[in-house]
Parts: C-alpha cells; structure tokens; sequence
C-alpha cells in the first residue's frame, strides 16, 4: 500500500533511533495514524471535501455507495485491518454518537499527538514519559478552556441559531446558504418547543426521508405526525378528514363467533359444515360481529381509527359505511408517540373504547409523495412533546447526508442546553490553548517540558487544516494567529468563507464547551492508550480435529491473511510496520 505524504504534521522517518522491536511496532502504529490522518483532513471545515466509500452489502456480492463529508462516517465505513485505525475509527464514531460534532477534530487531534511523538521518542524520551507529559498538558488545557468559556442563556435563540449554523456550515451537503439556514431553523425551533418543559429527547424527533424534489423542500412537523408507507384501508373510505377524534386500537379482527363457549377475542377457530344453512348462519353471525365492533366505535364519535394489528375486511366495510378513516399495521413505537401527541389512550379492542379515551387532531389525510408512495398525515395535534422532519431529496445519497447532518446538529444542540457554555470555533480556542501550552511547558524542569510543546504544536493542527482546505496560505495564517493571540486577541480565528483571520464574535462562529472539553479529553487518552501499545498480535482461530497439524495450520492460517490482506488492499496486522514509500 503505497503511503501518501502530508506536510502539515512532518513526515515520518522510516525508522526510529532504536533498534527495539518495541519501538518498531510503535513506529508502525504511528504511521497509520499518519495515514488516518491523510484519509479525513481534508473533510474539515467548511471546504471540506467528501469521501466516495463502497460499502459491501452482507450476504450480496454487490456494494452499496457511500458519499459524505463527516469524518466519522469515512472512518466507520472503511474497511481496515489494523487495530490502531480501529481504535481512531472508534473515537470518531464515540464522539459522534455522544457530541455529534467534533469527530473529525478528535481523530486530528489523536493522530497529530502520536506523530509528534515521534521527535520525542527520537530524543531518548520513553513513551510513558511522553504520556505523562501529555496529560499534564491535557489537563492544563481543560483548565484553560474552562477559563475562557463563557455561558449563554439557554433561551436565547439568536445565539443557539448561531452556534447550529456552524454546525451545519461544514456540512458540505447542506452548505448552501439556504439549505443551512433552513435546516438551522428546524432544529432550534425544535429546541424552542419540545425543550420548554422537559430536555430534549431525540427519541420523540422522527427524520422521514423522501425522495423527489430538493432538501430545500424539508418541512417541519411540530405538532403533527406522519405515517410513513400507510394508507388508508379502503377505497370507500374519506381520504381526509377535519375535526378528527382517534381510536387508538390494538387490533380489529375478527376471530371468533359470538359464542359464550369462547372466552377470548383473538382465538381462532376452525368451522367444518356440510350444510349450507349452517355456513350461511356462520357468516351472518360473523358480519353481526364486525357491524358491531364498527357501530361501538362510531357509538364514541370516533372518525378515524389507528390499528397496531389487523382490521378485518368486514369491519372496513362497516366502518367505510360511517365514513371513519381507518389506517392498520401502525407500529407500536408509532402508537405510543401519536397517543402522547393526540393526548389518547390505546386500548385492546372496540369493547374497551370510551369517549374519554379518544385522542384529538386538526385533520388526518393521506398524501402522496410520489405514485407509489403513499403516506398518512395528523396535522394539528393538541399534544406536545413528539415531531416529525419530512425530509426531501433528489437521491438516497443526499437524504442519507441530509439525515445525518441533522442529527449532528440535533446532538449538539441537546449537549448545548445541558450545559449552556460555548466556545469561539474556526481555530481560535486552539491557538488560544497552544499558546497557553507554550507558556504552561516551561513550568517544567524534566523532560515532560518537551511532551507538552508537542501537545501546543498538534493542537495547531486544527487551524492548520482550515486554513489549508480553504484555500488560504497556511505559514501566515498561523503566522497571524499567532500574533493576535499573543496580544491578547484570543477570539480571532480562520474565517474559511471569505479566506481570513477574523474575530469569531463578529462572524459569529462558536463551538460548545462540552464538546471541545470531550475532543481533548478523548483524543488524549486514546494517544496515550496506543503511545503503550508494544506489540500487535492476532487471535488463533480455533481449529478443528480434522484440520492437521498445528504447522499446517499455522501455514494455512498466514496464507489465508496474506489473500485477505491482497484483497482488501489493507496493512496486513501480522506486519509490525506498514511498507512505506
């Protein structure tokens, strides 16, 4: 596999001052973070570029294309052998799934500490030396950035509209202006309503995605709810309906006759006849059962009918006569959330329905995105607590990237209103932090002074990038950084759109606290975790009785990695270091 070579970062010497063999595996684990490193760089900011990934179906000999700009989801989707890479995969995916945000940074950061050990190790340091060094430093910088936060009141939507426009700026699907600020506006008028009495809970947000028109044609259902691939039952049934009282029904079939030799409702039986009288009796008893359970639920005032099972043909029927809208096969997770939305209760069957326990809307309708697709909308609900995101887009590809933008800003927006502290973003906090790491290093007598100057200098690597994927001359944009942070101007950073150092405050770029304060405390430790890492080895798969000698095996065993290895184009994890150009 041939290695790419990355300037910002240095690169790497093919060997280290050592003849360890320990220090040869590390020298291999430290590559592939410089290889890591080269794969999503060039995915930060707002001129980040995407990533075309071919994700193999299970099971099929066909893959399925993958197409984005989040770090997290490159690392995720590609295929890797070493566990270093893994382990960097592994940090992207945590911090996306816990922030949202910050993944790409992370892994920048993890892989920008690791080649930077490599001066230090070349200097004599030990790696336990250098990890000592880098969590004093992390430390320090946590308190650094503590200090230079500041709160924000949690109400204050102007300033939250902001801070989820940086998110979804460096999106680079959504980066159009006006997808930006539409998509902006959904997830803070989502805070805005679902977040007044209670947190937000991305478990009662629902992303619906659609395909046909343009992700500018996303909509917002805040106090509505659609079913999505539903229809309703019967073609003699309204397809709207106003003033909408719901029965919300575990199911409506009819399996048993009315005989008081059968105790339960949804036991089947199985009638043989051979008179005709007879099978004419069983089917008029049936239909009176059916009449029955539509004239009870049409007794309530109930107009619409919601089932989680079955709704038998003869109940459509009786129901279609009263002019009630029936929709069946609703999932329960669906029940659960339109009965806390109507402010409704689910009950067992017809018998158990009552008037108090019907749920309320504005108008239930189906609707129909394209002509095969068809969908029930409640629009007008009395309830709170629960929203659905009609999401819209000319691919699966652009929906996919659309979703997974707005759960990004949706985690962090979540992460923002439990602890409401921020951050300025384009870089600044990180020049602000390196700046202090400088200072901070020289507090130390020992060798861990050095450890620390390379924690300040891989905390450069951040706005380093920016600068680099916008297009702008890197040597003075640091230049500059440097200087206002030294006089004391720690708000300035890369402003990627217009191609300048700029004052965060004014363009209005800001990062939460926590998220930043979970970037440097991930990405350290995971430094440190592989710093101590001396050996690389693979587990014995078992063998069977029948499978030969232990050498056999063994022999079979490297063969069969070397064939995996060929085919996937990946650094063998038998080799202790990856080949190098």
């Amino acid at each position: 596999m041939s290695i790419p070579r990355k300037k910002f970062g240095g690169q790497l010497p093919t060997r280290l001052n050592s003849s360890d063999g320990r220090h040869e595996t590390l020298l291999g684990n430290l590559n592939v973070a410089r290889v890591t490193l080269g794969l999503i760089s060039d995915t930060l900011g707002p001129f980040g570029m995407s990533k075309a990934v071919l994700k193999k179906k299970k099971g099929n000999k066909s893959s399925d294309l993958l197409v984005t700009s989040h770090g997290a989801s490159v690392l995720e989707n590609t295929r890797t052998e070493h566990p270093v890479a893994r382990l960097l995969a592994g940090l992207a995916k945590a911090q996306k799934d816990e922030n949202g945000d910050g993944a790409t940074s992370a892994v920048v950061l993890a892989c920008s500490l690791l080649i930077n050990a490599v001066e230090l190790l070349n200097m004599g340091l030990h790696p336990s030396t250098i990890s000592e060094g880098y969590g004093a430093a992390q430390q320090k910088a946590t308190d650094i950035l503590r200090g230079i936060s500041s709160e924000i009141d949690p109400t204050d939507y102007e300033t939250l509209h902001d801070i989820v426009k940086s998110v979804l700026t460096s999106r680079v699907i959504v980066g159009s202006p006006k997808i930006s600020e539409l998509f902006t506006d959904f997830v803070v008028e989502l805070a805005r309503s679902l977040a007044l009495s209670s947190p937000l809970d991305l478990d009662n947000v629902r992303i619906v995605k659609k395909l046909g028109g343009s992700l500018a044609d996303s909509e917002l259902m805040l106090n509505g709810f659609l079913l999505d691939d539903r229809e309703v039952t019967h073609p003699n049934m309204p397809l709207k309906v106003e003033g909408v009282s719901i029965a919300l029904l575990n199911s409506l079939e009819v399996k048993r006759l009315p005989s008081k030799s059968v105790a339960s409702p949804l036991e089947s039986v199985k009638i043989e006849t051979t008179e005709l009288d007879e099978y004419r009796e069983f089917l008029r008893s049936r239909a009176e059962l059916a009449k029955n359970m539509a004239d009870k639920i049409n007794n309530t005032g109930a107009n619409v009918v919601l089932v989680n099972m079955g709704i038998d043909e003869l109940v459509e029927h009786y129901l279609s006569r009263h002019r009630i809208l029936a929709v069946k096969r609703v999932k329960s997770e669906d029940m659960e959330l339109i009965a806390r939305l109507t402010q409704g209760i689910v009950v067992g069957s017809a018998d158990d329905l009552t008037p108090d326990k019907l749920g309320k809307a504005g108008s239930v309708e189906e609707i129909r995105f394209r002509d095969e697709e068809r969908s029930v909308m409640i629009s007008g609900c009395k309830g709170k607590g629960t929203a659905t995101l009609i999401l819209r887009g000319s691919s699966k590809h652009v929906l996919d990237e659309g979703e997974r933008s707005l759960k990004a800003a949706l985690r962090v927006i979540v992460k923002l209103l439990d602890d409401p502290r921020i951050t300025f973003g384009g870089g600044a906090t990180e020049m602000e932090l390196a700046r202090g790491l400088r200072s901070y290093a020289l507090t130390f007598t020992g060798k861990e002074q050095f450890a620390v100057q390379q924690y300040s200098r891989a905390l450069e690597a951040i706005p380093r990038i920016l600068a680099e994927n916008a297009g702008l001359d890197v040597v003075e944009t640091i230049a500059s950084l440097r200087k206002s942070h030294g006089s004391g101007q720690s708000w300035f950073g890369v402003e990627a759109i217009q191609g300048r150092v700029a004052d965060m405050r004014e363009v209005k770029v800001f990062d939460p606290l926590i998220v930043k304060l979970n970037v440097i405390k991930a990405a350290t430790e995971l430094a440190i975790m592989i710093l101590r890492i001396s050996g690389i080895g693979k587990a014995r798969k078992k063998r069977k009785k029948d499978e030969g000698s232990t050498d056999e095996a063994g022999e079979r065993e490297r063969k069969e990695d070397v064939e995996e290895a060929k085919e996937k184009n990946t650094i063998n994890p038998r080799m202790n270091t990856p080949p190098i150009e």
